[in-house]
């Protein structure tokens, strides 16, 4: 049948009738979903999926990695993720017993990739402490040559996954490298006049950003959030305190004795956000940590 033998109302809809002959029982990519165990993880792994996915992040607010308990509606997230983010065992204790579940092709334990670096001085990687012996500082966002490594791992892949959006991720994590790389020489430029000065954190979970640039924190409150200092260690600290600045808080804490022995030595409190609760990328997070040492360390003119 010709053209001319239609109605000229049917022949301008030919076009739109091959689209949808050709198009719609095409098969629709289904959307990536990556479920991010902590906030500053979610934060890096939103800037590699971008538009082509959904970044789910296990605990909410001030919701504490050390001692989460599980419910059935976070087991069921995490089946149901095409991809986990995890930093460890260390870090998320709460998460190891639910992982054996996640088969292990759809797990990224982040403390394992190629490339990670830890601090030289990592007090936690040498042996014990108050009887206790301790693995290095999990907190490996703190550091941004760690957060682009986490970065690269995530678009590799999604690539796999999702072979049409491969160099799309692999583009975002380029991207977000060259981000950190320029915000780590700011960052190394602002923090060098801190050099030397003496500070204390409420929990030993800084020493990725304390080593790269340079700080010099003498000592901490408590180990673990959910361990209380005993009575040797807190006199030990007080003495190493007599030449400090500062003690850092966190936001999510009872940081009562903190105050208690910033109060009785004198020392400036400033507060220290390590999981990004007030930010909204990657990149923030880590300026806004940099802030704080700023806010309580620098000489006030």
């Amino acid at each position: 049948m010709s053209h001319s033998r239609l109605p000229r109302s049917v022949v301008r809809l030919l076009p739109l009738l091959l689209f949808l002959i050709l198009f719609v029982g095409a098969p629709v990519r289904a959307e990536l979903t990556v479920l991010a165990s902590i906030k500053p993880l979610g934060l890096i792994v939103e800037e590699v999926v971008g538009e082509r996915g959904q970044v789910d992040t296990l605990l909410q607010g001030s919701a504490s990695p050390h001692n989460y308990a599980m419910r059935v509606s976070d087991m069921q997230r995490l089946q149901a993720a095409d991809v986990v983010v995890w930093v460890g065992p260390e870090m998320e204790t709460f998460l190891v017993r639910s992982l054996k579940r996640v088969p292990a092709e759809r797990l990224i334990e982040a403390q394992k990739l190629p490339g990670i670096g830890w601090p030289e001085n990592d007090a936690a990687a040498h042996g014990a402490h108050e009887g206790h012996f301790h693995q290095r500082d999990p907190h490996i966002w703190l550091n941004p040559h760690n957060g682009a490594r986490i970065a690269e791992a995530v678009a590799k892949r999604l690539g796999e996954l999702d072979p049409e959006g491969r160099e799309y991720y692999r583009r975002n994590a380029v991207e977000l490298n060259e981000r950190l790389l320029d915000l780590d020489r700011e960052l190394r430029e602002r923090m060098q006049p801190l050099s030397g000065l003496g500070f204390a954190v409420y929990h030993e979970g800084y020493r990725h950003f304390v080593d790269r640039y340079g700080l010099t924190q003498l000592g901490h409150v408590t180990f673990g959030p959910e361990q209380r200092p005993g009575a040797r260690h807190l006199h030990r600290l007080r003495q190493s305190l007599a030449q400090a600045h500062c003690l850092f808080l966190e936001p999510y804490y009872d940081t009562g004795i903190a105050e208690g022995l910033a109060d009785d030595l004198g020392l400036q409190v400033g507060q220290l956000d390590p999981l990004g609760l007030g930010s909204s990328s990657y990149p923030q997070l880590l300026e806004a940590v940099g802030q704080s040492f700023l806010d309580c360390l620098a000489p006030k003119r």
